[in-house]
């Protein structure tokens, strides 16, 4: 199997190479020539001369940087000849480019043109307060993030379970807002009386097991004294404040150490060893690189052009040297016998490593040969070396040494590393930071302490911040230090440390579940949060003016539908508890974007489907017992929704005719509807089938619409009159049907009863269908959504991800590949040349129809 991964801001690509050329002919048309001018301190305007006839629309692209970085930020009518941007920062130069578009056909982009905002005026935006997290009491227990007394694991191991939340696809009110859970064939989602069922087989009754998120399991933690809330001296130097989410950028695999030097952050992640990202715009991160050789990096360290991440391969750990002065390249490999390393630093000039290994203390790496890195030292501190920290010129190494308080070793002679102080410290020190003369120390029994190193041979206690949670991570900028603290939820904490004597708290913020947090960094007063699974979080402290908008990066994408160049997501917004919809910039399948949202007020399930029209235009959402809504997309950077129409059923899915203009709907026990769309924002009914059981999904091909009758069939209706839509034949499954794609002559299904399966039916002759084989993919519940392009059958499998299967011998469907997501997938949908996947954890995943 053959992959490339790339990375996104609010949303991730796992893109295995997409087969076919490139859209359109650039160069049968002419090339725009555009102009920029400031208008505000927050606006620019771009205008522009095109010589081309009949152009259909024109791409936006705007950037930070002349050469790179470019995003698409509007799709605009083919007869705009200018456009307002807004909602910038002041005295920033922004970059622009456009190019038009005409049918499949596409312009050479305009030369590049830029203009800057004006200064801002003297009024300040205020900041407004976010509600402080409730300091909770701390359990009785020991804070190790490992299962023995003594913490001997990793940095970011932390033992407090942490809740995976998989979005439940089943509405709070009837109907059942899934499509892949399995109820019980007496259980019917209408609002109107079920049609009596006629002589259908009965599917055997078997209870599926629901798929719901499950409470969070309880920490247990060994017998380790509570931390106890010392007296501290109210706060004078800074203003009390939250931290404040202003960029997200998920995909990065699990984010388990962050980095940062000037304007780019690295990110240590397992699946992609390490990415650079570029955060000159916080609100709008932007992968740089990811390293040539994917492996699960842990921690990492830069210096200069140079990084280094550990690694952990077949049980072991390494340490790798990477350079990064062009791209993200893997030059060396030191192997180690240990199943894991807790930290490493790396002087300013590159050419030393410290890493740290718990109950085996330190070990001194030679990195002058980048190729051959060698271990020169190692030394056996007296505790659980956990984090380590060197000074300016990498003479002296910081050991949070556990239990053992801060070690200060000599590096004089990396052969011979020798201790030079130690200072004995209450708690459990779990990661240091150096500035100046202060070392900071994250103690795992609720502080911030602060010891005065400016004699290293005699370390003196300056002071401590109790924070009444556990705390393991610490960075430190300027006057202000950030600590990642946990009771049953992980908080990033703010701490003013204008007089180290007195730290003095700032604020909090909460980030996820208790071990959501893998490690922390600060950078241009802004905290890096590497939080696993989530990816990346950006937060502004305050120091600098606060970003105009914020990035949501609660979104749970549940269900998904493409054209060529535009995918558009449905799912649930956590932070609200509401349902919301997300356009995507497909047409570069390795860098997608997010252009647009679309809030709702309806609970995260009241989106049950949606479909989108081949010109991208217009999307239509399955709302349940609320029938559909018809959303304008024609500037995807604002979708509305501009018509509904309430169906006398439960409309559970949705499916355009080729021409865009109608729109069919599996109508629960309301059976087909057929629905007008040649006024989008009055949808009227045309046509109705009345079909006996529960029609949950419909795709149409040709002038034949395919069901999925819940209660056990495959139904085929002739819709080449929509105004009189009749049955044509139906064939019998004898097992509950959920989902239907067709391609061809083929349809699949998902079925199930106490197991989940992929069902395979000939429809060359849809009056006569016939199923042709099946195959068993999971427990009952496990298939979220299908697809079939290629030839080939892509099943969208919850936390099993995408498993793509062949067709060839269809009375035996073949299992070709699985994975291509980060997180669970829950639902699939066809493109041109790929297959779009609703990514739990990270938005979108694109995947070529032709991998393996």
């Amino acid at each position: 199997m053959h992959a490339r991964f790339a990375l996104i801001a609010g949303a991730l690509v796992v893109a295995l190479l997409i087969v076919g050329p490139a859209p359109g002919v650039e160069a049968a048309m002419s090339t725009p020539t555009a102009s920029a001018a400031a208008t505000s301190a927050s606006g620019i305007r771009v205008s522009w001369l095109d010589a081309n006839a009949d152009v259909g629309s024109f791409y936006l692209e705007r950037s930070l940087k002349k050469t790179s970085g470019f995003r698409r930020i509007a799709i605009l009518p083919g007869n705009t000849r200018t456009y307002q941007d807004g909602g910038l920062l002041a005295a920033t130069t922004y970059y622009y480019r456009v190019r038009a578009k005409t049918g499949s056909r596409y312009s050479r982009r305009s030369a590049v043109v830029s203009a800057t905002t004006d200064l801002a005026s003297a009024a300040t935006a205020t900041r407004t307060a976010t509600p402080r997290p409730t300091t909770t009491a701390l359990p009785t227990a020991s804070a190790t993030r490992t299962a023995t007394s003594v913490p001997t694991a990793t940095r970011t191991a932390t033992p407090i379970a942490t809740v995976t939340q998989t979005p439940a696809r089943t509405a709070t009110s009837a109907p059942t807002a899934t499509r892949t859970a399995t109820p019980t064939p007496t259980r019917t989602a209408t609002r109107t009386a079920t049609p009596t069922r006629t002589a259908t087989p009965t599917p055997v009754s078997t209870q599926t097991p629901a798929r719901t998120a499950t409470a969070a399991p309880t920490a247990t933690r060994s017998a380790t004294p509570t931390p106890t809330r010392t007296a501290t001296p109210a706060p004078t130097a800074t203003a009390a404040f939250d931290p404040l989410l202003v960029g997200f950028l998920p995909g990065v695999g699990a984010a388990m150490d962050v980095a940062v030097s000037g304007a780019t952050a690295y990110v240590a992640s397992d699946a992609f060893a390490l990415t650079s990202i570029d955060v000159a715009t916080p609100g709008a991160p932007v992968v740089d690189a990811t390293s040539d050789v994917p492996l699960a990096g842990a921690h990492v360290a830069v210096a200069g052009s140079r990084a280094i991440v550990t690694t952990v391969e077949a049980g072991l750990a390494h340490v790798r040297v990477l350079d990064l002065s062009t791209g993200v390249r893997m030059v060396g490999d030191l192997a180690t016998t240990a199943p894991s390393i807790l930290d490493v630093a790396v002087n300013p000039a590159g050419t030393v490593a410290v890493i740290a290994l718990g109950a085996s203390g330190v070990w001194v790496v030679d990195l002058a040969n980048p190729a051959a890195p060698v271990r020169r030292g190692t030394f056996d501190t007296a505790g659980v070396a956990f984090a380590v920290a060197l000074n300016g010129t990498g003479s002296l190494a910081y050991v949070a040494d556990g239990s053992g308080g801060l070690k200060i070793l000599s590096l004089a002679n990396p052969s011979a590393p020798a201790q030079v102080a130690s200072l004995a410290v209450s708690g459990i020190q779990r990661d240091v930071a150096l500035q100046g003369a202060v070392v900071y120390l994250a103690d795992q029994m609720g502080r911030l302490v602060t010891v005065d190193v400016a004699n290293p041979s005699a370390p003196v206690q300056l002071g401590a911040l109790a924070l009444g949670r556990y705390v393991f991570n610490v960075a430190v900028e300027g006057t202000r230090a950030v600590l990642h603290s946990a009771d049953s939820v992980a908080y990033l904490d703010a701490v003013d440390v204008t007089s180290p004597t007195d730290p003095a708290s700032l604020g909090s913020v909460a980030v996820d579940a208790a071990g959501g947090i893998k490690g922390v960094a600060l950078g241009g007063g802004r905290a890096y949060v590497a939080n696993g699974g989530a990816g990346l979080k950006i937060y502004d402290l305050g120091a600098v003016p606060a970003i105009r908008g914020t990035m949501k990066d609660a979104f749970t994408a549940t269900r998904v539908a493409a054209t060529d160049t535009l995918a558009v997501l449905t799912g649930a917004h956590l932070a609200s508890n509401t349902a919301r919809l997300q356009v995507i910039d497909t047409e570069n399948p390795t860098l997608p974007v997010v252009l647009g949202e679309l809030p709702t007020t309806v609970t995260p399930a009241g989106i049950l489907d949606v479909a989108v029209n081949h010109a991208g235009s217009l999307a239509v959402t399955a709302m349940g017992a609320s029938g559909i809504w018809v959303v304008d997309l024609r500037d995807p950077t604002t979708p509305v929704r501009i018509g509904t129409f309430d169906t006398t059923g439960t409309a559970f899915a949705v499916a355009f005719d080729a021409s865009g203009g109608v729109v069919y709907v599996a109508d629960g026990g309301g059976g087909l509807k057929v629905v007008s769309l040649a006024t989008p924002n009055a949808p009227a009914q045309v046509g109705s089938l009345a079909v006996s059981g529960i029609q949950r999904d419909v795709a149409v091909q040709g002038g034949v619409a395919y069901l999925a009758d819940q209660m056990g069939r495959l139904v085929t209706i002739d819709v080449a009159a929509p105004a009189a839509p009749h049955q044509l034949g139906a064939v019998t499954l004898g097992r509950y049907a959920y989902g239907v794609a067709v391609e061809g002559g083929r349809v699949v299904m998902s079925s199930a009863d106490s197991t989940a399966y992929l069902d395979v039916i000939d429809v060359g002759v849809p009056a006569a269908p016939v199923v042709l084989g099946s195959v068993a993919v999971d427990a009952a519940g496990g298939i979220k959504g299908l697809a079939l392009a290629g030839g080939r059958a892509f099943v969208a499998n919850a936390g099993q991800r995408v498993r793509v299967y062949g067709l060839a011998t269809p009375s035996a469907p073949t299992q070709l590949g699985s994975g291509y997501t980060v997180g669970a997938a829950n639902d699939v949908a066809p493109g041109s040349g790929a297959a779009f996947v609703a990514d739990a954890a990270a938005g979108i995943a694109i995947v070529d129809l032709y991998a393996n």
